[in-house]
């Protein structure tokens, strides 16, 4: 048995091979698809924003949590984009001249249960946190609540995030916080710096970021959020080490892939110091016609003994 969205050239050819095969033509089979395709387009919006090189725990944090609304949402709406267009086309009653029936047999996805499963493991797939003792009680503490306090901890270099109207200097809970946040990155942070930092963002004013918290904010920006810069690195990697390039080291492709992400743009790139170094080691010139002879002034062991 299949269900096709409308019937074309795959249902015929699929009645003459299977004489026996039912194929359906119902509403249910459509809005089912609809619906799935406005779950992937929410996937899809949120997945190209992961792939961003910039991209920090706390926006990744942001964005996922606000594609988990927009799915839970939808419960709350009647259609998707994709749902409603199927809706008009349904109650059209007709579509390039061919009708929709109802099946009683075939009912359609139970759309709530299907949302709320979809929010819930995206929920449970959030950074694990369990690893981490946030308090000196861990037991007490599940996954979920370790998740939000490590979010927390990364808020706390990030004066946007603040309750400036709740913060008095010192800000003790918040150099707490830092202490904690020291442990996780293993960089320490300067309690004076911190307080300087703090006092600025208070009384509103533009501070330049002091040496540790800068460092900080920089540690934390290399947490990798997804696996799309190793795909990246293997993409390069198999383009660099091809079929045609057989002796390549690992050492050379190394160096090229590094070359590639950290080095700098070709047209501001200075190639007369390299060129220069390379002659200046009296290696072949590309122009010259005559092979050099190999002088061989090294003296075997064997030689010396004679």
């Amino acid at each position: 048995m299949t269900m096709l969205g409308r019937k074309s050239g795959v249902a015929t050819k699929l009645t003459e091979v299977f004489p026996n095969i039912i194929v359906n033509d119902h509403t249910y089979f459509i809005e089912d698809l609809a619906l799935i395709i406005d779950i992937l387009e929410e996937f899809s919006i949120l997945s190209n924003a992961l792939q961003s090189r910039k991209i920090t725990i706390l926006k990744a944090d942001q964005l996922i949590k606000r594609t988990i609304r927009a799915i839970e949402l939808h419960k709350n709406y009647n259609f998707g984009i994709y749902e409603k267009k199927v809706q008009n086309l349904i109650s059209s009653n007709e579509f390039k001249c061919i009708p929709f029936d109802y099946n009683n047999k075939f009912v359609s996805l139970p759309r709530e249960q299907l949302l709320d499963s979809v929010a819930k493991n995206m929920k449970a797939r959030l950074l694990s946190a369990s690893h981490i003792n946030m308090d000196e009680d861990k037991n007490e503490n599940n996954d979920t609540d370790n998740y939000e306090k490590l979010v927390q901890f990364f808020e706390i270099l990030d004066p946007s995030t603040w309750s400036l109207d709740k913060i008095m200097s010192p800000w003790l809970e918040g150099e707490d916080m830092v202490r904690k946040l020291c442990i996780i990155l293993k960089f320490k942070v300067d309690v004076n710096d911190f307080r300087d930092f703090a006092d600025a963002n208070i009384q509103l004013k533009n501070v330049q970021l002091l040496n540790s918290i800068l460092r900080a904010k920089k540690i934390a920006s290399t947490i990798a959020i997804s696996s799309s810069e190793a795909e990246r690195g293997f993409s390069l990697m198999n383009l660099i080490a091809s079929k045609l390039r057989t002796s390549l080291t690992v050492e050379h492709i190394s160096n090229l892939m590094k070359n590639f992400f950290w080095g700098k743009l070709i047209a501001n790139f200075d190639f007369i110091p390299f060129v220069k170094s390379w002659m200046n080691q009296n290696h072949r010139l590309a122009t010259e016609t005559k092979v050099r002879r190999r002088h061989n002034n090294d003296v075997s062991v064997n030689e010396q003994g004679i």
